[in-house]
């Protein structure tokens, strides 16, 4: 260890000298303070012991220009005085200075002053040393949040706004983004118990989970299922995350919700009525397997809001007090307004308070403009037979294109855009586009999953994760195999546009939609086999080839 002595003494430094020196540490001196800070700036000791009267700069100020010069760095200042006034202590101790020696002082004492001054200097490195690697911890696991929730919270539309706001710390508080299919927009929010690093790590594997299913239009009550299985796998016993699961359907004009364990979320309604969504599921993470979760959905008419937030902004404002503040009276305002509201009554509180929790919000609205309710044809029985499948030459129609396209390079999240624009060019009502693309992205996942990959919709059972872990596999592994899509309209005898034709065939062997069918029949719910109910559903006519490879339905349009 370096100790700088700055004393205008000649004796004292001889004392010093002898005593620190035999003791095995590093020795500068300076006979005054403006040298002792020059050699200070050069040596950077781990102790400075000053006189208090010296030439140049006395002891106070030159503890204060140490402190200037280095005001993160833990440096213990000790005063040499032959005065014990209280007005040159109380003058010390406001500068920075740790200890006091009174001259003239015997060696042991140095010694032992010294000695217990140079143990805690050690505690304080082992302490900054703890600190610097649990920051630097922190710092990665908020990388690996911000790059989880970033992209999505980028493409939020207009009517949508979800934040959070952070501590210095990682206190478990995230909310994540991402629209489905065109007119699906799906929302967490998450709050994991605790605080610091492990929270921020418990929250991980729940975003992972949402993120990895709301593209392919999961029930909610099944994205649910699939954190709290991953969270029970990876947490310790009493680790748990509460969450708000958000589901908004512009088709059929329906907003769901699941909370489990978040405060309740408020529905408002333009006439200014509210609806509370309390939590009815447990955290995620708590039971190992969760029997019924609970999902409310309430039908829109549009311009209706959602209000949800974590637990943080109730320690702000007061449990009560934040339904009062955020929602009574400002649901006839325009969204950004409302919007505003709450940043500035969350500033103020934040401004007012110290902030010890991350908040977390989200406002929803339901575009008026936009919103359009798409009946659903549930009546409709359409029976799966088998029929050749049309060479490439279709029907006679005003207009139809085929596309043929490897799914491994050319995922149909590329390619779906362009087909509904020109589709849309050629007079397809923005409302049909919309249960197009819902209803393409289930015919090719089929297609691609059950005919190229040869996936069994048995292994569902074990957890979408693993299921969708198998599919990565498969799909880096495929080397021959495409896609192709076949669209044609027709027109009605007044020249609009009545119906839309789509085939969708796959270059594998086949799925077995007679083994389908047999168990669709069977159970009333299933963890396989959603999406060709989904297209059974909107579709007035669906079949499949004999040999499964390619599968043709229609939709109407009017």
């Amino acid at each position: 260890m370096r100790i700088l002595v700055a004393d205008d003494d000649a004796l004292f430094h001889i004392v010093a000298n002898a005593v620190l020196v035999g003791d095995g540490y590093e020795v500068i001196h300076a006979r005054d303070g403006l040298e002792a800070l020059n050699l200070y700036q050069e040596h950077k000791p781990d102790l400075v012991l000053t006189d208090y009267q010296m030439p140049g700069l006395n002891g106070i100020e030159l503890c204060r220009s140490v402190k200037a010069l280095d005001p993160q760095r833990f440096i213990p200042m000790v005063m040499l005085t032959g005065e014990e006034k209280s007005q040159v202590l109380r003058e010390s101790l406001d500068a920075g200075f740790v200890e006091f020696l009174t001259k003239p002082v015997t060696p042991d004492e140095l010694r032992l002053r010294v000695r217990s001054l140079f143990e805690l200097i050690l505690l304080h490195k082992d302490l900054a040393l703890a600190k610097s690697e649990s920051d630097e911890e922190m710092l990665i696991t908020k990388h690996i949040l911000h790059r989880l929730v970033e992209p999505g919270l980028r493409t939020l539309p207009s009517h949508i706004h979800m934040e959070t706001l952070h501590t210095q710390r990682i206190n478990g508080d995230a909310c994540a983004y991402q629209q489905g299919l065109p007119g699906i927009h799906f929302g967490l929010l998450c709050d994991a118990t605790g605080h610091g690093l492990a929270a921020g790590v418990s929250t991980i594997p729940a975003i992972q989970a949402f993120l990895g299913m709301v593209s392919r239009d999961i029930p909610l009550e099944m994205i649910y299922r699939e954190i709290n299985v991953k969270l029970r796998k990876i947490l310790p016993s009493g680790r748990f995350v509460c969450l708000m699961l958000t589901r908004l359907d512009l088709h059929r004009g329906t907003l769901s919700v699941l909370n489990a364990g978040l405060p309740d979320a408020l529905f408002l309604t333009p006439k200014g009525t509210a609806r509370r969504f309390a939590s009815r599921n447990l955290p995620a993470g708590v039971l190992d397997q969760v029997e019924k979760p609970v999902v409310e959905e309430v039908a829109l008419s549009g311009g209706e809001r959602l209000l949800a937030f974590t637990d943080g902004l109730q320690d702000f404002l007061g449990a009560e007090a934040a339904y009062r503040i955020l929602a009574e009276g400002v649901a006839k305002v325009p969204f950004r307004v409302h919007k505003f509201i709450i940043q500035e009554c969350l500033n103020l509180a934040i401004h007012n308070h110290e902030q010890h929790d991350d908040v977390s919000w989200a406002l929803w609205e339901v575009p008026r403009p936009e919103f359009v309710k798409l009946p659903i044809q549930s009546n409709l029985h359409c029976s799966l037979q088998a029929l050749q499948c049309p060479s490439p030459t279709l029907r006679s129609t005003p207009f139809a294109f085929e596309l043929c396209f490897d799914p491994r390079s050319h995922p149909l999240r590329q390619v779906l855009p362009d087909c509904l624009r020109l589709l849309g060019n050629h007079g397809v009502p923005s409302a049909a586009t919309q249960t197009l693309a819902m209803a393409l992205t289930e015919a090719t996942t089929n297609a691609l999953d059950h005919g190229l990959l040869g996936m069994e919709s048995t292994l569902k059972q074990e957890g979408f994760e693993v299921y969708d872990t198998v599919r990565k596999e498969r799909l880096a592994a495929h080397e021959v195999g495409t896609l192709t899509l076949r669209l044609q309209l027709h027109r009605c005898s007044s020249g609009s546009i009545c119906s839309l034709g789509v085939e969708v065939e796959d270059t594998g062997p086949g799925f077995d939609w007679r083994a389908w069918e047999q168990r669709q029949a069977a159970e009333d719910t299933m963890v396989s086999g959603r999406g060709l109910v989904i297209l059974r559903s909107i579709a007035s006519e669906m079949s499949f080839n004999e040999s499964g490879n390619c599968l043709r339905f229609s939709l109407p349009c009017g």
